[in-house]
């Protein structure tokens, strides 16, 4: 019985330390909360921005900076509580100013605003600064500086900037507005291209060093100047490549149109008086390639690219639909000319052009 007593003694001592340090961590710590959560309950509402891979203690030293927030340790630590740390999404947000606990709670619900920049495919160094909002000496910097660009791309990079170009995917990036949304959505469009494209090309696809991925990207910008239709572009890079073994000068009119372009002249439709331009784009006075892309290429006109068809067609015509008669020989392709300009007049062709 007395062996009883104790155990119970015992256990009732257990019991009584356990409750007074709860009561002692609720006396303690609830109020801290409540307070926390009081403090600067109707602080001022502050704007700030996460630039993309910011880590979550960079992102509490740049709120406390703002203002936001005064202890940025105690709020990277409420931010790896919450799991916040592992969730960080670049923006602009609207935070009211509070402790560390209350900020890091706002975070758990805020959404970031995000401006949208598309590029898209077929875009030229002359239109490119219009859509990320700089001018083209502000674009000539961005591109000039390697470090902007993934660092396995960095040796398959071409010495001119605008052939850098060729080297951003096509699509529509999410940017923290301001200043830096350019290089943002450079940054990150040439990530996205080494990451579905250039890793294969150079693991697989046999490109060695610059020069190959240059040659490569302006096949691709030609690819993607001369068809929107996706089962024609390696038939079409097929062509591009028989012509060049065979000497052939590539007669492009795409070319023509990018070296007009180039001195100011916007050209809807080649005429044989812009043949006569004078520039190492203009394939119908230039054999072989020109000297670097003349557009963003898709991803498609990227793997028509680097696998071209192996076809016997050496020229095409485009029909009303836009799609494309391809022949042999210049005696077929002239009778695909006429086949085609039964049903209209030609919309493009890579031998004979419009006469004025």
């Amino acid at each position: 019985m007395k062996k009883n007593k104790n155990l119970w003694n015992a256990l009732s001592a257990i019991l009584i330390f356990l409750a007074a340090g709860f009561f002692f961590f609720v006396v303690s710590r609830v109020p801290q909360l409540v307070l926390e959560s009081l403090e600067y309950g109707s602080g001022p509402e502050i704007q700030v921005q996460i630039p993309p891979g910011r880590n979550a203690f960079q992102v509490a030293k740049d709120f406390a900076d703002t203002g936001i927030v005064d202890n940025p340790q105690a709020l990277a630590r409420w931010f790896s509580y919450f799991e916040i740390d592992r969730k960080i999404r670049p923006g602009t947000y609207k935070l009211k100013k509070g402790s560390p606990w209350e900020v890091a709670k706002q975070m758990l619900e805020a959404e970031p605003k995000t401006a949208s920049i598309t590029i898209v495919p077929g875009e030229t160094w002359q239109n490119l600064p219009e859509v990320l909002s700089i001018t083209h000496e502000e674009l000539k910097l961005l591109l000039e500086d390697i470090n902007i660009f993934p660092e396995r791309l960095r040796p398959f990079l071409p010495d001119k900037e605008e052939d850098r170009l060729a080297f951003l995917l096509p699509e529509t990036y999410q940017v923290v507005p301001g200043q830096s949304s350019a290089a943002q959505v450079i940054r990150s469009a040439s990530k996205a291209w080494w990451n579905k494209i250039g890793f294969e090309a150079v693991e697989y696809d046999g490109v060695k060093n610059a020069s190959d991925m240059l040659e490569v990207a302006t096949v691709a910008s030609l690819v993607e100047k001369e068809t929107a239709i996706e089962e024609e572009r390696p038939v079409i890079a097929g062509v591009i490549m028989n012509r060049l073994k065979l000497g052939m000068p590539l007669q492009i009119d795409a070319t023509v149109v990018y070296a007009w372009s180039l001195r100011g002249e916007k050209i809807t439709r080649v005429l044989h008086s812009h043949l006569e331009i004078d520039s190492p784009y203009n394939t119908y006075k230039v054999s072989g390639l020109p000297p670097g892309p003349i557009c963003i290429p898709s991803k498609e006109s990227w793997l028509a690219a680097l696998n071209p068809n192996e076809t016997p067609y050496l020229f095409y015509v485009a029909d009303k639909g836009g799609r494309h008669l391809f022949s042999r020989t210049y005696q077929e392709h002239l009778k695909a000319i006429r086949k085609v300009r039964n049903q209209t007049d030609s919309k493009s062709s890579n031998q004979p052009v419009d006469s004025e």
